[in-house]
């Protein structure tokens, strides 16, 4: 399980920083993506906070693992056993995008 942290609140920013250690990548290599805030996203979002959220603010290390985990199996395993011809081919153009962008950018500062 790869996670990528995108917390608008520092102190909630650091303190899953410090649990998530072990599991946190860029979100480019990640499987889904922790916030505390809804934002648009090619993967999958897990919100953290209200009641409409997928976890609650109030958690303890092994509580958040658990949301974790089952957060993981339901949207990530399950969304890749029902992925299509069209889903794979979306996100390698994706990735693709991504790598030339970063691949001009460099050039363009060399110069």
């Amino acid at each position: 399980m790869k996670i990528a942290l995108q917390c608008e609140n520092l102190l909630l920013q650091s303190t899953l920083e410090y649990f998530l250690k072990d599991y946190l990548c860029n979100e480019s290599m990640c499987d889904f993506i922790l916030s505390d805030i809804s934002r648009p996203s090619s993967k999958p979002l897990c919100l953290l906070g209200g009641k409409d959220c997928d976890i609650s603010e109030i958690f303890t290390p092994q509580s958040l693992m658990q949301s974790l985990d089952d957060f993981y199996i339901s949207h990530c395993l399950q969304a890749a056993k029902d992925s299509s011809l069209e889903y794979e081919v979306s996100q390698l153009m994706h990735e693709y995008t991504n790598k030339l962008c970063a691949l001009l950018l460099r050039k363009t500062k060399k110069s």
